[in-house]
């Protein structure tokens, strides 16, 4: 698999964070979305884009445990966005860390 320019990595990762979102305002509205029709493929869909997190440079503030916690808290923000009673406290503490990154490796350059 060939490794993603990073300015088409960063607008994919934003339009990520969007999409995670619309779903889970969709599920805040009392949509039921279907597992293996819905959920899997998005997640599948979207697994390889959020493992090249892998592959990004680091500096003294986005450093690799840092990227870790990134890669996991965006893929749990992947999985939760589909239920509509999850925690929005918690919801949006992991949309809010995961987009400041995300924010900070574009304006680096990361």
């Amino acid at each position: 698999m060939a490794i993603l320019s990073r300015k088409p990595a960063y607008e994919s990762l934003e339009a990520l964070l969007l999409e995670v979102d619309r779903r889970h305002e969709a599920a805040r509205d009392g949509y039921k979305y279907d597992f293996d029709s819905e959920i899997a493929p998005f997640l599948n869909d979207n697994k390889d884009m959020v493992d090249n997190i892998k592959m990004y440079d680091t500096d003294q503030r986005f450093n690799a445990v840092t990227r870790d916690k990134m890669i996991e808290e965006l893929m749990e923000l992947l999985m939760s966005c589909h239920a509509g009673r999850s925690s929005m406290k918690a919801y949006k503490e992991k949309y809010k860390f995961v987009n400041m990154w995300v924010r900070h490796i574009k304006k680096e350059g990361l």
